[in-house]
């Protein structure tokens, strides 16, 4: 009993200051039915913390359903809010290492075409464990380098990329693609940072563009026979959240073999996000348990965030498809997962893309 009394002892700082009706009863209680009400009292408390949480999280959702834009679905608003509410790391933070220091695992430079190569990585530690894919083009104009979605690599790498010749173009494909782009930018300080014109804004908290996509290349025209041209995906872009990229069609040096007077090239269809082809052995446990893995297209949550499926679906089902067959297009790469190689499976995987995204 005088263990008991110190307990509830209102004089001690120690102790919790109970009232003295409260006092009172824990005074007479045996040592059992005091473990009980101390965890009872317990139990109601975190109940009651997470009724709290609950009802605060109810008001914000119905805030968010409230403010909706007519044309935006609750489910679409509700999961980028989640996908974009981290803060992000403070530049100087993030880019105050050496360039050395921010090099993670990743493959060899490969060859995938005459003027096209790639090297497949990873991401830090402290986030999804997928692979990501850089992409090098040797534009045949200049001779100068196109780098799509650049991370850092080892130095004996980074001298190969530096024979293929002079980086002009460093290319910030959305908003999730800026880890290693300042690393780029103050090793390479002539070269040009370009992203699309919906996520400047948010990419330039990280790295300042020296002109947006739009303005540094040209759009696609089926009748032009530029390097480098862009599309639009009709039904992906967003600009309330800034959330957007650009497909790239890239003249090869590789001729068609035909006996037309007139040359034709093939060429290569460049995406970011807007399409994953991650394979199981690169596939983490987060990729497996959201279906992100296994096949080439849109994942489940890329699905989610689409504005307007059905202006997407046929971007994916006509578009591109016409891209792939008149532009005669036999490489495909992808921001996370496998590129693809050969015309016929272009076509066969675009196809697949398209069929996903009508059911």
């Amino acid at each position: 009993m005088q263990r008991l009394e110190k307990l509830v002892n209102l004089n001690s700082p120690h102790n919790l200051k109970l009232t003295n009706l409260t006092s009172e009863i824990l005074l007479n209680l045996n040592p059992p039915e005091y473990a009980l009400t101390i965890l009872l009292y317990n139990a109601l408390s975190i109940a009651g913390i997470l009724i709290f949480v609950i009802t605060l999280t109810l008001l914000y959702v119905l805030y968010i359903y409230i403010t909706l834009p007519p044309d935006t679905t609750l489910k679409r608003t509700l999961l980028m809010k989640l996908l974009l509410s981290a803060p992000s790391p403070q530049p100087q933070t993030l880019h105050s290492h050496p360039f050395r220091t921010r090099v993670l695992p990743h493959g060899n430079l490969v060859r995938v075409a005459e003027n096209l190569w790639q090297v497949k990585g990873s991401l830090p530690e402290k986030g999804p464990q997928l692979p990501r894919v850089m992409t090098i083009y040797k534009i045949p104009e200049t001779g100068g380098l196109w780098l799509h979605s650049v991370m850092c690599l080892r130095e004996e790498v980074m001298e190969e990329l530096d024979a293929l010749g002079d980086v002009e173009y460093i290319v910030v494909p959305c908003r999730n693609h800026t880890l290693d782009a300042v690393a780029y930018k103050n090793r390479y300080p002539t070269a040009l940072v370009v992203c699309p014109e919906i996520s400047r804004e948010i990419v330039e908290e990280q790295v300042i563009a020296d002109t947006t996509c739009e303005e540094a290349f040209s759009e696609y025209d089926p009748k032009s026979n530029l390097s480098i041209q862009y599309m639009v995906p009709r039904g992906y872009m967003s600009e309330t959240d800034h959330m957007g990229e650009l497909v790239y069609v890239l003249r090869l040096t590789d001729e068609v073999k035909q006996t037309r007077s007139k040359k034709q090239y093939y060429s290569a269809l460049i995406f970011c996000d807007l399409f994953f082809n991650v394979s199981f052995d690169d596939a983490d446990s987060m990729a497996i348990y959201f279906g992100s893995w296994g096949f080439f297209g849109t994942t489940s949550v890329g699905r989610i965030l689409i504005k307007n499926e059905k202006e997407f679906t046929e971007f994916v089902t006509r578009d591109l498809e016409e891209v792939v067959v008149k532009r005669n297009v036999i490489v495909m790469s992808v921001a996370h997962g496998d590129w693809v190689i050969g015309g016929r499976v272009c076509l066969e995987k675009i196809r697949e893309a398209g069929n996903r995204l009508m059911f």
